[in-house]
């Protein structure tokens, strides 16, 4: 990857920089760029969380951290993410989060939001979400 300096001038001082495509964009680009461990990516998903800090610029910027391994800042802005997210999106909340402790830990975290998600109506009437938390957690 190159440095985004070539692209972050197209996110810079557009009146469309508050617009929900434009910082899907730049919030996807910081991912793509964590995943690489290129440094800009913190710069971009930083400065999009703070033009729009809801839960799900604070889910992907906890993602970023995590991507570049600093599970410390990650796990702060899973929580902001859960503090900020709809009720009926709960579900979702702590399978990010026990997806997250799972590989970052500690396993009380992991434990906490596995039995958090088993008291869940939804984990014991949907099927293809209680496979699907088993599946990618590997719990029964």
């Amino acid at each position: 990857f190159e440095s985004i300096d070539s692209i972050l001038p197209l996110f810079k001082d557009d009146p469309k920089t508050h617009e929900l495509a434009t910082l899907n964009a730049r919030i996807f680009l910081a991912q793509i760029l964590a995943t690489a461990k290129d440094p800009d990516a913190l710069t971009l998903a930083k400065a999009t969380y703070r033009l729009r800090p809801n839960a799900v610029t604070a889910n992907r910027l906890a993602d970023v951290y995590d991507r570049l391994g600093d599970f410390a800042s990650a796990r702060k802005y899973y929580y902001i993410f859960a503090r900020r997210s709809r009720k009926r999106d709960i579900p979702y909340v702590y399978l990010s989060l026990a997806a997250f402790f799972k590989h970052a830990g500690p396993d009380r975290e992991l434990k906490k939001f596995v039995s958090k998600m088993k008291r869940l109506g939804k984990f014991k009437t949907d099927q293809l979400y209680r496979r699907e938390v088993e599946r990618l957690l590997e719990i029964k």
